[in-house]
């Protein structure tokens, strides 16, 4: 394992690349199989050649044996060096780089009400980039500063259609008649790995039915409850969108409980 990246490399020169960012808890990643099934897809979808995805698991073995207990790791994929030119390299040698970090909750269920605001940066449509974690991430920076700028804990973000697609760092669901609705992210958006698991498992046992549809920014004040997820703050409610207050938060209670107890097991 190298500790310096050769130069020039196609991730930071183009942002030709992928990245994972995982909690670990107690010395294992919860879910490790849905962040390794997307990096996967994102490799298929911009084309890595099939042997780039061999070797990542046995690097995320190394970095856990010297790694804390508890905290973060990212892990990015980028597409290696290369001539100058954005035409990718034939052959392409990948670049994989893993960092730790300490963190003292890192996966836990984050129960405090979040203010949201809605952002003025707009989400671009390529159905190429959809749902994959892929290292542009310039929209998030410039929501990231109008955020900061409003003192907001989070913003609701849409494509240039106006439909709500995500917040800056996250997934984001309604719950509107018993039933929990998300975005569709056909054109544009991450396929988060908690808003999987909602679909996949959260929701079924709890007897919820989820819907993946389309959903106006204005939608999103008329729901009975919303929050958001990621897979570092597990499910946050939101308390306050706009002129919109919520004060009361029964499925996601219920939710974040399952949650707490599956990610238990998953780290044991």
């Amino acid at each position: 394992m190298v500790t310096a990246l050769p130069l020039p490399d196609r991730g930071l020169d183009y942002g030709d690349g992928l990245f994972e960012t995982m909690p670990i808890i107690d010395g294992n990643i919860p879910w490790l199989s849905y962040h390794l099934e997307r990096l996967h897809q994102g490799l298929q979808q911009l084309e890595f050649h099939s042997e780039a995805h061999s070797p990542v698991r046995d690097y995320i073995g190394t970095a856990l044996d010297d790694c804390p207990v508890t905290g973060v790791m990212r892990l990015t994929l980028t597409r290696g060096t290369g001539m100058r030119g954005y035409a990718p390299p034939e052959p392409a040698w990948p670049t994989c780089i893993v960092q730790t970090s300490c963190a003292d909750s890192a996966g836990q269920p984050a129960l405090a009400p979040a203010n949201v605001g809605l952002c003025s940066v707009t989400l671009a449509k390529q159905p190429l980039l959809a749902g994959i974690k892929h290292l542009n991430r310039l929209e998030q920076v410039l929501a990231a500063r109008e955020r900061q700028q409003k003192g907001l804990d989070e913003m609701l973000m849409t494509d240039t259609s106006g439909s709500a697609i995500s917040v800056i760092s996250g997934n984001i669901f309604l719950v509107k008649d018993n039933q929990l609705l998300t975005p569709t992210l056909a054109d544009c958006g991450i396929l988060g790995t908690r808003r999987r698991l909602v679909l996949d498992e959260l929701a079924p046992a709890l007897g919820l039915d989820c819907l993946q549809v389309t959903i106006t920014a204005a939608e999103v004040a008329s729901a009975d409850e919303a929050f958001y997820c990621n897979s570092l703050r597990g499910y946050q409610p939101i308390g306050r969108y706009g002129d919109r207050r919520w004060r009361r938060y029964p499925t996601i209670e219920r939710l974040q409980a399952l949650y707490r107890e599956r990610l238990l097991t998953c780290a044991a």
